[in-house]
């Protein structure tokens, strides 16, 4: 990890710009790393350097280096960019700066967009003082409110005697719903006693008919055995007098003889 921390304006009579910069190794390095640094506009080069640093695993340095600004260099933004490299790792750091021309060359470190310190804190206390501004709104409207509302009840005698009978109102209203209710479900149950007293009356009747069908089957078997009987006696007794006509007819013939 690399940053750019601060530049050493203006510009020494060498044409050096001293800067300072931050580097840190994020594993067990225990190595050389390499630095670069350029300074660049629209993608061409102006001017840059390197450096080479020890570095051992997770230590953090700040370093002090140089790179040449030209006496001819235009007034304007530049994008100024410092790499490390450690075998196949690299990281990168930038920063736009401005140089402007003059007696002596100034540069100075443009704060990175989006990224102001000063903006952030400036909108945290806009944005505190607003939601104070809002809480406070609530609370002396309500406080208003109330007033108002104890103003009406002093003027006008009758409103706190309305208010009560609005309750009381309210709870009378609550108290019939409730009835209405208890009679409703009264009658439901009314329903489903009667309901079922008739299911009980109607399984009653059907079981009388059983037992009823059951006595008249009974009764016309007893019938049907008695007529049976009745039919058995009367063919018996026309057998049984067959038989004394027959014998009775035998002895008359054997006289005969």
């Amino acid at each position: 990890m690399c940053k750019i921390i601060d530049v050493d304006s203006p510009v020494g009579n060498d044409g050096f710009l001293d800067f300072k910069y931050l580097i840190k190794g994020m594993a067990q390095i225990y190595g050389d790393v390499i630095i670069n640094f350029w300074l660049e506009k629209d993608e061409e080069m102006i001017s840059s350097g390197q450096d080479t640093i020890y570095l051992g695993a997770f230590e953090e340095k700040t370093e002090v280096t140089k790179i040449f600004i030209p006496k001819d260099l235009e007034t304007g933004s530049y994008e100024f960019n410092v790499q490390v490299t450690f075998e196949n790792y690299q990281a990168t750091s930038h920063r736009t700066v401005f140089v402007e021309q003059g007696e002596e060359i100034k540069v100075t470190l443009e704060e990175p967009k989006g990224q102001s310190p000063d903006v952030i804190w400036w909108v945290i206390i806009l944005l505190s003082i607003y939601m104070i501004i809002y809480f406070k709104r609530i609370e002396i409207n309500k406080i208003i409110r109330d007033v108002l509302k104890i103003l009406k009840n002093e003027k006008d005698p009758k409103s706190k005697l309305e208010e009560p009978n609005l309750i009381l109102q309210k709870e009378i209203f609550k108290e019939m719903v409730k009835k209405d209710k208890d009679s409703i479900l009264q009658k439901r149950i009314s329903k489903d006693m009667l309901k079922k007293k008739k299911d009980s009356t109607l399984q009653e009747k059907i079981s009388k008919d059983m037992v009823k069908d059951k006595k008249n089957s009974t009764l016309q078997e007893i019938i049907l055995k008695e007529e049976t009987r009745e039919k058995n006696k009367k063919t018996d007794g026309r057998k049984l007098i067959k038989g004394l006509l027959k014998a009775v007819l035998s002895k008359k013939k054997d006289k005969k003889r």
